[in-house]
C-alpha cells in the first residue's frame, strides 16, 4: 500500500514537448519551416558526426554553415539549433512522509526529466525556405535530414 500511494502521489505538473520520430514545425513568428527531433546522444559526439556528415572543415561547430551535403546540386544554408525542455513533478507523498521523518516545513519535491532537441532550418542562396516548398530538392533534403538524425543519435 506505501508504494501505491508513493507512485499515485506524483502529479505531472508540466511536460516536456512530445516528438515521436521527427516533425516539421514553424515558429510561432511564421518564419521558416524546421526538422525537429529529441536528441538523446552526447553533445560532443554530436558536433564531430555533424562535422563529418556536412563535410565542413572547422575544427568547431558553427551552427549556421553551407553545404552540399544535403542536395548535391546546389549549396543549401543549414542552421542548427538545440534546446532543451523538461517534465516536472511534485511528489506530494513521499515515503519519509509517510514514515513521519519528513520536515514538515519542506516544499513538496519536484522532480524534472530533461528532453534535449535538435531543431534544422534549411534555405537556398536566395533565402528560400527548402523545407516549405514541393518539389524533388525537398524530398532529397528531407531524406537525408532523417539520415542524418540516425546517424548522430
Amino acid at each position: 500500500m506505501i508504494v501505491s500511494l508513493s507512485f499515485q502521489s506524483c502529479f505531472s505538473v508540466k511536460k516536456a514537448r512530445a516528438v515521436d520520430i521527427h516533425e516539421i514545425d514553424a515558429p510561432g513568428n511564421g518564419g521558416d519551416l524546421s526538422f525537429t527531433f529529441e536528441f538523446n546522444g552526447n553533445i560532443e559526439l554530436f558536433e564531430k558526426r555533424s562535422r563529418s556528415y556536412f563535410n565542413l572543415k572547422e575544427k568547431y561547430f558553427p551552427y549556421s554553415f553551407t553545404t552540399k551535403a544535403l542536395y548535391p546540386d546546389e549549396e543549401l544554408t543549414v542552421f542548427i539549433s538545440i534546446f532543451e525542455d523538461d517534465d516536472k513533478f511534485v511528489q506530494l507523498v513521499t515515503l519519509s512522509g509517510l514514515l513521519g521523518t519528513r520536515d514538515k516545513e519542506k516544499e513538496p519535491t519536484v522532480k524534472k526529466t530533461m528532453h534535449h532537441y535538435i531543431s534544422i532550418q534549411v534555405t537556398d542562396a536566395e533565402g528560400n525556405d527548402i523545407l516549405q516548398e514541393k518539389s524533388l530538392r525537398q524530398q532529397t533534403v528531407m531524406e537525408r535530414l532523417r539520415f542524418y538524425q540516425r546517424i548522430i543519435d
